[in-house]
């Protein structure tokens, strides 16, 4: 009775809506699948580039492989990685990303215990971070957006073909400022307004991006050939599946592209960085996720990025999720911005200090310089 009942919730999800496809609004369904992030070598150093093989050149790439869980219910998703490779430190047991339809959650885990020194400072391991952002950030690991855009981006899309989307990778700046970042993005979908990718192509703008401490998220024009734009990222589904009228990837890339400086006299060169390949085992039409939610398993150390647009972050320790207004929130916020008035304080002293050493450099030169050439004026002539 479950079944029938599900597969006529599916059936009129997929009619009631105008014809529309099962993956607007409010579907629900179940993913799971190996996802594995492969680095690519680095570019040649100088030294590469006249026939010397560098330490860099000689470096193998770097393969990631995760055993990946994505539930979706509607703009709600919930993305679950177990590490299938070995680690070094901080070597996470498990990352979780979950958004509720409010804010984003991610929470990294640890292989590790928290241990407290001979001062008793308790040193904690496990890491989270709470956003706004409805896209997940790639602080939590590089596969997470690929894998959002994969299955839970229907909802933010639209109807295409073109559109924006924020950074799918890391990028140079907190990420409480990410939010004033987007791209220019050209897409085709599966099945219609509303329905997941089948092909997405990123573009910059010619623009970079940096944090200042100050005047916070700022934007600098590259130099030409750059300024032009290129593509610095693309996805592609290689393979579908359909469940209950749902079109779903069964196979998909991510590819990062970025420039880096080309052999002397040569333009920038245009480099694959990493690729996402994303493999599909088994697909529910269901959820039997309750909570979009991490669960924090034991004391964690918290970023807080919810004051978008402040390049300030609050950092405390936790055992639950606080609200935005908890006092503890709000105190943290408050002691992280005396801690960064009193580093902008030190360094401009410092500027100043420096300052009125140059000006006393300068003018105790000119004195020498007047003396020397008054002394040069004085001193008698050889006849």
């Amino acid at each position: 009775m479950k079944a029938l009942a599900w597969t006529v919730a599916v059936a009129g999800l997929a009619l009631g809506l105008g014809g529309a496809p099962a993956a607007v609004l409010g579907a629900a369904f179940e993913v799971e699948g190996e996802v594995t992030k492969t680095l690519s070598e680095p570019p040649p150093s100088r030294g590469g580039y006249e026939g010397e093989e560098s330490e860099e050149e000689t470096e193998e790439p770097q393969v990631s492989r995760y055993r990946f869980v994505v539930t979706v219910r509607g703009e709600r998703y919930f993305i679950r990685l177990d590490p299938l490779f070995n680690q070094t430190a901080p070597e996470p047991r498990y990352i979780e990303v979950g958004f509720d339809g409010e804010q984003q959650y991610v929470y990294r885990r640890s292989g590790r215990y928290s241990t407290r020194d001979a001062d008793g400072v308790e040193h904690i391991v496990d890491l989270g971070y709470l956003s706004w952002e409805k896209v997940p950030l790639a602080l939590a690991d590089a596969v997470c957006p690929p894998l959002w855009l994969a299955f839970a981006s229907g909802e933010h899309l639209g109807e295409g073909p073109n559109g924006r989307l924020p950074p799918l990778w890391m990028e140079p700046v907190m990420a409480s400022l990410v939010v004033g970042i987007s791209y220019p993005c050209a897409f085709e979908l599966l099945a219609g307004p509303g329905s997941l990718p089948m092909s997405v192509i990123l573009r910059t703008e010619g623009i970079s991006y940096f944090g200042d401490p100050v005047k916070g998220l700022q934007r600098i024009r590259l130099a030409p050939p750059e300024d032009k734009g290129y593509v610095v990222a693309e996805y592609t589904v290689r393979e579908t599946l359909t469940v209950h009228g749902m079109l779903l990837p069964r196979h998909a890339s991510f590819r990062k592209y970025a420039t880096f400086p080309g052999k002397p006299g040569r333009e920038p060169e245009h480099r694959l960085v990493y690729e996402v390949d994303i493999r599909v085992t088994n697909a529910l039409p269901s959820v039997r996720r309750t909570s979009f939610v991490p669960a924090i398993v034991t004391k964690t150390t918290i970023v807080d990025g919810r004051r978008e647009g402040n390049p300030v972050e609050a950092d405390y320790a936790a055992t639950s999720w606080p609200r935005f207004d908890d006092r503890l929130v709000q105190y943290a916020f408050r002691e992280a911005d005396q801690r960064q008035r009193q580093t902008l304080d030190f360094w401009a002293q410092l500027r100043a200090r420096r300052l009125s050493r140059l000006l006393f450099f300068a003018v105790l030169t000119a004195m020498l310089v007047v003396l020397v050439a008054q002394w040069l004026r004085r001193k008698p002539k050889l006849q």
